[in-house]
């Protein structure tokens, strides 16, 4: 820290006008760095610069035009969810994601999500029933226009993986295959944080 770069006042000049350009060509190059070398974890950029908000409330609001006509099951619970008591549950969590993206959140009792918080739910007890939960949200988003309506309103936030909307939130596809590309996505990001050493929630209701 007691070293001194001296610069040609000729490049301190450029280095001051096009401080934003090099700065964005390097994070560009760490970004690129780290996930080459981290290829387990998803959203690098977002580590770099986390979120300060998260952005949920599409989310919620598609949820809760399902839950007006159908008996949605707490995964965690197996009773039926409180169509205005609710939190959206990140199945992996959102400190190891760093994003909202639609097939990761699931409505769940809010005493439930404050319990498991940062932690992440047994894949051998829960996937299933998370995977049937996001089957019937895709049953609802093609069957019902309000619903669909919601749905689009997640495009900007929370639907930003080409898979997703090209291949799982899909008019007619059928449960098998839903179930195969989601536990394909899904599970080697739950894998990962496993490794990063992400404890299993120990769900005391039951």
């Amino acid at each position: 820290l007691q070293n001194i770069v001296c610069v040609d006042s000729d490049w301190a000049a450029f280095f001051c006008k096009y401080e934003t350009f090099l700065m964005d060509w390097t994070l560009y190059n760490e970004v690129f760095f780290l996930q080459r070398n981290n290829p387990g974890v998803p959203g690098i950029t977002e580590k770099l610069f986390a979120p300060q908000v998260r952005k949920l409330q599409d989310v919620s609001r598609l949820w809760k035009s399902v839950l007006k006509t159908t008996e949605i099951l707490d995964i965690y619970s197996d009773r039926p969810v409180n169509e205005e008591r609710y939190d959206i549950d990140h199945f992996v969590p959102w400190s190891f994601v760093a994003c909202d993206e639609l097939w990761n959140l699931i409505p769940v009792k809010k005493e439930l999500n404050i319990s498991k918080s940062n932690h992440l739910a047994n894949w051998h007890t829960y996937s299933e029933k998370f995977i049937r939960q996001q089957f019937s949200l895709n049953e609802k988003i093609h069957s019902d226009s309000e619903v669909n309506k919601n749905f689009k309103r997640c495009y900007k936030n929370n639907l930003n993986n080409d898979w997703a909307l090209n291949q799982l939130y899909v008019r007619d596809i059928n449960y098998y295959l839903f179930h195969d590309i989601l536990t394909d996505n899904l599970k080697p990001v739950y894998d990962s944080a496993m490794d990063q050493g992400f404890d299993l929630w120990h769900n005391e209701s039951i």
